[in-house]
């Protein structure tokens, strides 16, 4: 996996700045993968991919490692950004209205809603068909899932995600994109939410938090492996493990890329 050096170091220099210290560097959906996918995905052939706001990063597992990876410059913006040009709106309204719509051209009532929005420059509103939203949304879809699938096909790793897709990221949560995914992939796809949290979970379940929940996994691994291999650093790393083990119900089956 690379990365721009000047990014990553700019990125590192920022967090620095805020007084948290940088320990690490870690490929967002192999973080993610710790949070959302099982241990059998992984073993049976696994596509993760990581909606994000500007991109979309993605991770092939196969036989329990990463075989391949890369990047599209889509991301959930590209999608508001569509619905805004062609309905002729605000930012704000497409936004409201690709979370209202979704992808999906099988949703009922589909033909027969519409959706209201507010003319650029405030001159009153536009209506405009439910179905000419979700076919912008789904076309948009399209595309990303297509450009992932071309890299895959042209590497002869097309059949190898037998276990499916798994979309996550905040882009994921647009009704419909399983559908869509499912279509261009030709495996089953599911929306790749935090799993074997515990405790007060509802406001970190959802899929925009794979990256940052993923993340806390491989930080309580590392630190539990010290623990076990150095008993007389019990003290503090049994106070971090105590804390996130509240967080985590471990054994899940999630290994350490």
């Amino acid at each position: 996996v690379y990365t721009n050096k000047t990014h990553a170091e700019t990125v590192e220099q920022t967090v620095n700045r805020a007084a948290v210290a940088v320990k690490q560097l870690i490929y967002e959906p192999l973080a993610a993968a710790e949070a959302v996918v099982t241990r059998d995905e992984r073993e049976l052939g696994c596509l993760l991919l990581d909606l994000g706001y500007a991109t979309t990063e993605w991770v092939l597992f196969n036989e329990g490692a990463v075989v391949a990876s890369g990047a599209i410059p889509v991301g959930g913006r590209h999608f508001t950004a569509d619905l805004a040009a062609l309905l002729k709106t605000t930012t704000a309204a497409a936004e409201k209205t690709k979370r209202e719509i979704g992808a999906s051209l099988e949703r009922e009532g589909l033909d027969i809603n519409a959706v209201e929005v507010p003319s650029l420059g405030g001159d009153g509103n536009h209506v405009h068909p439910a179905r000419f939203a979700a076919e912008i949304l789904h076309e948009r879809a399209r595309d990303l899932f297509i450009g992932v699938h071309r890299v895959l096909v042209e590497h002869g790793l097309d059949r190898l995600p037998r276990a499916g897709v798994v979309l996550t990221g905040g882009g994921a949560a647009l009704d419909g994109l399983e559908e869509v995914a499912e279509k261009i992939f030709g495996h089953r796809a599911r929306t790749g939410r935090p799993l074997d949290l515990a405790g007060l979970t509802e406001p970190v379940s959802g899929p925009e938090w794979a990256v940052a929940c993923g993340l806390i996994r491989v930080q309580y691994n590392g630190n539990n492996e010290r623990l076990t291999s150095r008993g007389r650093n019990g003290g503090f790393l049994a106070r971090i493990r105590n804390a996130l083990g509240d967080f985590f119900e471990m054994g899940g089956g999630h290994d350490r890329v």
